[in-house]
């Protein structure tokens, strides 16, 4: 009987020590793109509305984020904003809005596809990343 419930205790300490589940995120942090909708077609010249809500769910502070936008087909980033990334926003959210003219000047042409990636993490490179993606391309 006492090897019974001194094998039953070891049961229960070696389980009863393990976590419920994986820790819980101290940031939450999500990349709400609002502009441009995903799919989108623009023609030359159009005005491209970027609008990026960077929150933390927690309500901690959005700490770095980061805009790009790549051309699919020569997987050229041709919009890296902002430059410095560290933003350090106590109140748990970040706006991001540019509005930028789809010119060839500006990096763009007309019959292409392009990826624009919000990213958002914390105080060290990494830390709890979240992207947002959406495509759009930009008709002949």
């Amino acid at each position: 009987m006492k090897k019974i419930l001194f094998f039953a205790a070891l049961a229960f300490m070696m389980n009863g020590c393990d976590d419920d589940g994986p820790a819980a995120s101290f940031y939450e942090y999500h990349a709400h793109i609002h502009s441009p909708e995903a799919a989108a077609i623009y023609g030359m010249g159009d005005t491209l509305v970027i609008d990026v809500e960077f929150e933390s769910h927690t309500g901690n502070a959005v700490h770095n984020v980061k805009v790009s936008i790549l051309d699919l087909q020569t997987n050229k980033v041709i919009y890296d904003q902002p430059t410095d990334p560290h933003v350090h926003a106590g109140s748990g959210s970040y706006a991001f809005n540019r509005n930028i003219i789809l010119t060839d000047a500006a990096g763009y042409a007309a019959g292409k596809s392009y990826r624009l990636t919000a990213k958002v993490w914390g105080p060290s490179a990494g830390e709890e990343e979240t992207t947002g993606t959406v495509s759009f391309s930009i008709r002949n």
